[in-house]
């Protein structure tokens, strides 16, 4: 009688445990509560790459691997197709917060020269291009920016600078979530994700992103005023992220225009930069002197 008494006491603790770790996993894991913790996420992360998608007149498909934290850097990878002459350009680029290198791998075209000959980019491919400090059609840093000041942008920051950036978002509602009406969907690949349809207001988004930046030491906003967007239209985009993990994994514009996906969080690789580059301004006119 005693051990079958026991036998109940344990499976009642059991019962009980169980119950107690399925309300703490509800919880943790609300629309809000996993929003928040993907901004977390991306304000402490060594990188992420991101596969982007345009559809804007041409074709770009990008993929870029960001690196932060002791290390700023990131290496891409574009491939741009024009319908007009079935061109198709790829390129390749480094950057870090302060630097732009830039080259094309390759070049095709049905387009013909002046004098109707096959066009011949063999004197621009592999050539490395880097962006030069007082060049004014450039502005160094531009690649890393870009990558990294996104719709959520990526960094390691600090316990401090990354708690202060979380709450300016959330008391700001820099995301315009409506938090009941978030879908929760299965990926291809069996992961559960939340789906957020997110109306941003410009002005309070380049406050936070020019927020970010002063952290990460990055120039790319400076100048900017983010009163100049407060009549601008919302963006607005559609957000997964993955339940478990907290991490972004695609964002959509809502106009058709762009989607990207993002993956690979955390990976670092060796990067070696060039020895030898030209302005990334005489490698465009270079490459604009064809014909």
């Amino acid at each position: 009688m005693k051990r079958t008494t026991g036998i109940i006491g344990i499976t009642a603790v059991i019962l009980l445990l169980g119950a107690g770790l399925i309300f703490f996993i509800n919880r943790y894991n609300t629309p809000q509560i996993v929003f928040e913790r993907m901004l977390q996420s991306n304000l402490s992360s060594f990188g992420a790459s991101r596969t982007m998608v345009q559809d804007s007149g041409s074709r770009v498909v990008q993929t870029v691997q960001a690196q932060t934290g002791a290390v700023n850097v990131i290496s891409g990878n574009t491939n741009i197709s024009q319908a007009a002459g079935d061109t198709v350009i790829e390129t390749e680029s480094l950057g870090t917060p302060t630097s732009d290198y830039i080259r094309y791998s390759a070049i095709s075209t049905s387009q013909l020269g002046a004098e109707g000959n096959e066009l011949n980019f063999d004197s621009v491919l592999g050539q490395w291009g880097e962006s030069v400090n007082g060049d004014p059609t450039i502005r160094s840093g531009e690649l890393f920016g870009e990558a990294t000041l996104g719709i959520v942008p990526f960094g390691r920051l600090d316990a401090e600078s990354r708690a202060d950036t979380v709450s300016f978002v959330v008391e700001n509602d820099v995301y315009g979530i409506d938090y009941e009406t978030v879908q929760k969907q299965t990926t291809e690949q069996g992961r559960k994700v939340y789906v957020y349809e997110a109306n941003i207001e410009p002005a309070k988004y380049v406050e936070m992103l020019i927020k970010f930046a002063a952290y990460v030491n990055s120039a790319q906003l400076e100048g900017i005023d983010p009163a100049q967007f407060k009549d601008s239209p919302d963006i607005q985009v559609t957000m997964s992220i993955d339940i478990l993990s907290g991490q972004l994994v695609s964002v959509s514009f809502a106009d058709g225009s762009r989607e990207e996906t993002y993956s690979a969080y955390g990976a670092v690789k060796e990067i070696l930069f060039p020895d030898e580059t030209i302005s990334i301004s005489e490698l465009q006119q270079k490459l604009q002197t064809i014909r």
